[in-house]
């Protein structure tokens, strides 16, 4: 039995009224566009509610040339040190004997210029585009026999979607099992939304999109 068939005989009496169930929207391009969530503030025992929402992953384009790519970076490194790129085209670097990844370049005096694409320029700590910062819920699934229901709202585009957004007004139901319910109720904020990607909610799992 699905989470899908299991949620449209669910005897679930929410606080307010919704019948509709939550269906994804499909992403114009899996391989560069995933959904996050909004996880919305309430006390341990509220509703949880969630709205949930697209965004690229747009990978700066190394042939404009105006950051290097990675082969080249990695020439500019001291002895010890190794670079990665993340999936939005930044740059991380740290020494090969630590865990400790940094968005610096270990050489204080090089130009950012040389490694940063410009939409994350000026600040190291901080995304300009901040609908791209999101935890990411590593959790043990649990029995799809148990869940439990959820009220989720879809938002079309991050750009469209403040990270301090007012109340949902249209809600529909999704099925989620417990152990994410109880870990969702763990995690979330009391005066603020939490942005997450949960791979049971942001991945359609009737066809993986």
């Amino acid at each position: 039995m699905t989470l899908q068939s299991q949620l449209e005989g669910a005897n679930h009496k929410p606080n307010f009224a919704t019948t509709q169930l939550y269906h994804h929207s499909p992403l114009p391009d899996p391989t560069s566009c995933v959904r996050l969530i909004d996880l919305l503030p309430g006390n341990f025992n509220d509703e949880i509610q969630l709205l949930i929402f697209q965004v690229p992953l747009k990978e700066y384009d190394i042939r404009q040339g105006t950051v290097l790519s990675l082969d080249e970076l990695k020439d500019t490194l001291p002895l010890g040190w190794v670079a990665k790129k993340t999936v939005e085209g930044r740059y991380l670097f740290k020494p090969k004997n630590t865990k400790r990844w940094q968005w610096a370049h270990p050489n204080p005096s090089f130009d950012e210029a040389q490694y940063v694409i410009p939409e994350f320029r000026n600040s190291q700590s901080a995304l300009l585009q901040p609908w791209l910062e999101y935890e990411a819920l590593s959790y043990t699934w649990g029995s799809k026999a148990d869940t439990e229901i959820v009220f989720v709202e879809e938002s079309e585009s991050a750009a469209t979607r403040p990270l301090n957004p007012g109340p949902i007004s249209s809600l529909a139901k999704m099925a989620l099992t417990a152990n994410l319910t109880f870990a969702l109720k763990h995690l979330r904020y009391k005066s603020k939304p939490r942005r997450l990607w949960v791979d049971a909610i942001c991945i359609n799992q009737l066809d993986n999109l």
